[in-house]
């Protein structure tokens, strides 16, 4: 709106200044009280803090390494029948005549009689001599052979069927290093899952007499409690030391474990592992890389484990550890780290080596380095709406319109809504208010854009339910701009220095320019109204003939503010 008022605006005053020290006659001129409102497009904001879940490094199947296979092959009572002799038939004396010399010890005669034994077709006998003539091959060495003889025999129902297989299931530990797969009897499914799978089961075997490995079966019980059996010494003193770590009684384990570390045993990996565990958890890190360079050799799997835990606990060595163990995720980890600390640069390096584009952007836009942000988007292979979401915020903010009125048109049947926003945001920006507000679904935008184009009475239309503190300056404007002081009073609170001036610019457009003053006068050390405040403060002065402090103040702005823009 025009209101006429008596003033000199800056650009009279300064030539009058320049040329003349009295101020001798009074203009009427136009003064348009007026804010175009540059509101700028919401801009993306990346989360604050990113959430990572790290990876679990201690391997759950390291503890069933430690559980041995069976050091002998236990042995069923071989029974040996009463009757036998002339006119019985031959596969029966063949069957006791090997079960006695098995007894005595002469496996060579044994061996003999249970071969013709069990070339005899249909013999009730011959699955029998199978497993008896598998622990002959046991004695003599020839494993591989017993192996076959003890399966054939657990296939069938005979006197010695259990025994056949668990003579199977051990002899197959010790020749392939890792127990074969079962569910029953109890005691092999125990060892399978314990060595396979690394669970440890919650009860023990229940009545190993009726197994035929009974030293066995009490060695695996142990081996679950953490006993110490003298059968299994070093297994069970390696499993104790794991169940004390476990229970955070580091020096007991520690105590056991540097007693084994230099053993030659299969397990040796295992033992410096938890070492190097150890050494982490006292704050050894030295200590943990040695025995991780030696794990390196004995077992790579192990050593990057030690390596991932000591990066869990020193985010520094990301470098490091990734160079060790090629695992993205600690840069990604690492970057996330990074990010939530505040230290954007760092984690925008670490997200890009991660290969995780989307944390990389955002990284990028808190640096606000848009170009960087682009650079990285234009690299995505597989474009989602997030994808298209931050590309078009990057280009919004480089001023790319080419490039990003032809990503609009890619994504507007695909996504509507966000075409929407950045179209409407687009025509904002180029001063197509009026077009620009038929794409905003905020009232407050809506607003903003009917006020840029001085449909003033429709910004209060559109806000009167809305009593946030942008809408209530919005609102206060408007009415000043249509000249109704007393309807801006309404709006505004006199909480903050833009509510002051404003109160005080709706009392200067009614005229009533003593009240104005005081709140004109209180923003003359606001660094931000500062200006704003002078010039208003001396228009309301020389409005009411007070001309020397108007002077005073004009001269004031002159000598302070000429090369302010």
């Amino acid at each position: 709106m025009w209101k006429l008022t008596k003033l000199f605006s800056l650009l009279i005053l300064i030539p009058l200044f320049l040329f003349s020290e009295e101020l001798q006659k009074e203009l009427t001129v136009k003064v348009k009280v007026k804010d175009i409102i540059k509101v700028e497009k919401p801009p993306y904001i990346p989360p604050d803090k990113l959430s990572f879940r790290t990876r679990e490094v201690i391997l759950q199947d390291i503890v069933g390494k430690v559980l041995e296979p069976p050091k002998e092959i236990e042995e069923a009572n071989l029974y040996v029948p009463k009757e036998g002799g002339c006119g019985a038939p031959k596969d029966l004396n063949l069957y006791k005549n090997a079960v006695e010399a098995y007894k005595k010890g002469n496996i060579f005669s044994a061996e003999k009689f249970l071969k013709d034994l069990i070339s005899i077709p249909n013999s009730s006998y011959a699955n029998a001599g199978r497993y008896i003539l598998g622990l002959v091959y046991v004695k003599k060495g020839k494993k591989e052979d017993a192996l076959k003889l003890f399966e054939e025999a657990c296939n069938t129902a005979h006197m010695y069927t259990m025994p056949s297989c668990e003579s199977f299931f051990a002899l197959y530990f010790q020749l392939f290093e890792k127990p074969y797969a079962t569910e029953e009897p109890l005691l092999w499914n125990y060892v399978y899952i314990i060595r396979e799978k690394g669970i440890i089961p919650k009860r023990e075997v229940q009545n190993c007499k009726k197994y035929t490995f009974k030293r066995y079966c009490t060695y695996v019980n142990d081996f679950i409690r953490g006993r110490l059996n003298l059968d299994y010494l070093t297994s069970t003193k390696v499993r104790r030391a794991i169940k004390l770590f476990n229970w955070d009684r580091i020096k007991e384990a520690k105590e056991i474990l540097l007693e084994l570390k230099d053993k030659l045993i299969p397990y040796r990996d295992v033992i410096l592992y938890y070492l190097a565990l150890i050494s982490l958890r006292e704050g050894r890190t030295k200590e943990a890389l040695d025995y991780a360079v030696i794990l390196e050799t004995l077992n790579p799997k192990l050593a990057k484990s030690v390596y991932l835990s000591l990066f869990l606990k020193e985010t520094d060595l990301a470098d490091f550890v990734y160079g060790k163990t090629g695992e993205r995720w600690v840069l990604e980890y690492a970057g996330v780290k990074a990010y939530n600390g505040g230290n954007y640069k760092k984690a925008l390096g670490y997200f890009e080596r991660a290969g995780k584009w989307k944390y990389a952007v955002y990284s990028a836009l808190k640096l606000k380095d848009y170009k960087k942000a682009y650079e990285i988007l234009k690299k995505v292979g597989k474009k989602d709406k997030e994808y298209y979401r931050l590309l078009l915020e990057v280009l919004y903010a480089l001023n790319k319109e080419e490039e990003f009125l032809k990503i609009l048109n890619e994504i507007a049947d695909k996504y509507p809504k966000l075409y929407k926003e950045y179209y409407g945001w687009y025509l904002f920006k180029k001063g197509s208010w009026l077009e620009a507000q038929k794409y905003f679904d905020n009232p407050y935008y809506k607003a903003v854009a009917f006020f840029n184009a001085g449909d003033y009475e429709r910004v209060i239309e559109l806000l009167k339910e809305n009593s946030s503190y942008e809408a209530r300056i919005l609102k206060a404007k408007a009415a000043i701009s249509l000249g109704k002081g007393e309807l801006a009073r309404k709006f505004l609170f006199n909480e903050t220095p833009e509510e002051i001036y404003l109160t005080g610019l709706s009392y200067f457009i009614d005229g009533d320019y003593e009240k104005a003053i005081p709140y004109f006068q209180k923003l003359t050390q606001n660094e931000k109204y500062k200006l704003k405040a002078l010039l208003k403060l001396a228009d309301s002065y020389y409005n009411l003939g007070q001309r020397e402090k108007a002077k005073a103040i004009y001269t004031l702005i002159l000598s302070k503010y000429s090369q302010n823009p």
